[in-house]
Formats: C-alpha cells, sequence, structure tokens
C-alpha cells in the first residue's frame, strides 16, 4: 500500500540558495547537518558540574546512586552487590539525595524520581 509519499534524494553538495558566507558563497546541504560526534557544551557542562558534586558524597553513596539512578538497578540488587541490607542501601541513598539536593546539584527528573 502506498501512501502517496514522494521521496527525493539530495546531494550533500547540493548548494542552498537561500544562505551564503560573508565571501557569497553558498552553503551546500551537507553544510547544515549536524555533526553526529560533536558535544554539545551544555551536556558538557552539565555532565562536569554533576561530577563535582558526586565528588562530595562518600564512596559508597555515590556507588548506590550510581547503581540506582544510571544503572537501573533495584536497591535488592545494590544491596546484594555490596553486602548490605535493602534498608541500610535506602538510607544511605535518602542520605545522598539530601546531600545533593543541599548542594542544590539535582535536576527535576531525579528530583521526580525521589518523590
Amino acid at each position: 500500500m502506498r501512501t502517496g509519499r514522494r521521496e527525493v534524494v539530495v546531494s550533500l553538495q547540493r548548494p542552498l540558495t537561500d544562505s551564503s558566507f560573508a565571501d557569497n558563497e553558498p552553503l551546500t546541504v551537507g553544510e547544515t547537518l549536524a555533526d553526529p560526534n560533536a558535544v554539545d557544551p551544555a551536556l558538557a557542562s552539565h555532565r562536569d558540574r554533576w561530577r563535582q558534586m558526586l565528588k562530595g558524597l562518600s564512596t559508597t553513596e555515590r556507588i548506590i546512586l550510581l547503581s540506582y539512578f544510571v544503572a537501573g538497578e533495584t536497591r535488592e540488587q545494590i544491596a546484594q552487590s555490596i553486602g548490605l541490607s535493602e534498608s541500610r542501601v535506602s538510607q544511605i541513598m535518602s542520605q545522598g539525595l539530601a546531600q545533593l539536593r543541599a548542594a542544590d546539584a539535582i535536576d527535576g527528573r531525579v528530583r521526580e524520581a525521589c518523590a
């Protein structure tokens, strides 16, 4: 079944007529595409901020929070892997999150997950 859409193949070297550099050379289609390997400066800054904030936590707090929020492990799995009770893991997780909140380093997604 056809949807009636028409596909068009365009060369990446095709000049764009509505854009140009100061020397009046037209941009090509390829020059307007995002570089998939480029690092987003905002993301890099956010990542650096989190690294700094996590350094302020104890090793156990860091392991527990990263295991839970990054690796997606359950409290039970974390407890088994580090040899603590599940309730102790919850206590340590709460302490670590309280420190991050106090430092205003926790973003909305994590705050919602903790509610």
